[in-house]
């Protein structure tokens, strides 16, 4: 019976993130109309998290950024869903430069960290203006963030350097199998003009 129960929720979280996940099923780069909140928002179904959601949500957003810093794919990797998307873009540019979906999302990561390594460089990041909204008929999570990256070459007295700024949409989900919160979609779009590293 817990097989059973745990097959459908599987099949039903799988259906959700189709059904419901608006960047998921997107294949292209967001329209920059869409980073001024007002449009990305402007959908049917949504409504503010409790107190309680947006904490966890806004935790779970935070270890991303503490991850991706250390540099540790494997670990960011692991949160998103088995077919949890990831896309990273360019403002203003329909097709995005990377499209990886669940495992693979790490070995694409890799390739900037280790262009980091090589560099001798880190990153830091900073996540500001998070706009958070339950969908109430599915209980994902839309998300969207300001992001500032900063570089800097280790064991120098060198301050940081500008890297990018971007925009995120996220779509997050309650694993099915009681494992926590788990990214249906995670999209990055840069800001086109002075990106050196592009640390994700």
């Amino acid at each position: 019976m817990n097989s059973f129960l745990r097959t459908v929720a599987l099949v039903a979280f799988v259906f959700v993130g189709i059904s419901g996940d608006a960047w998921a099923q997107a294949k292209q780069c967001p329209s920059p109309s869409l980073g001024d909140g007002d449009q990305f928002f402007n959908m049917a179904n949504l409504a503010m998290p409790t107190a309680d959601e947006r904490t966890a949500v806004e935790d779970f957003i935070s270890r991303y950024a503490w991850l991706m810093d250390n540099r540790r794919k494997d670990a960011v990797g692991a949160l998103f869903a088995g077919d949890g998307t990831y896309l990273l873009c360019q403002l203003g540019v329909a097709e995005s430069e990377v499209n990886a979906v669940g495992k693979d999302v790490a070995e694409e990561l890799d390739a900037s960290f280790k262009k980091l390594e090589a560099e001798k460089k880190r990153a830091r990041r900073l996540f500001g203006n998070i706009l958070i909204r339950k969908n109430i008929s599915d209980g994902t999570f839309e998300v969207l963030i300001s992001s500032v990256v900063f570089t800097q070459v280790i064991a120098t007295q060198a301050p940081p350097e500008v890297d990018y700024m971007a925009t995120l949409y996220a779509t997050i989900a309650e694993d099915p199998f009681g494992t926590g919160l788990k990214f249906r979609s995670l999209t990055v779009v840069t800001d086109p003009q002075g990106i050196q590293i592009r640390a994700r």
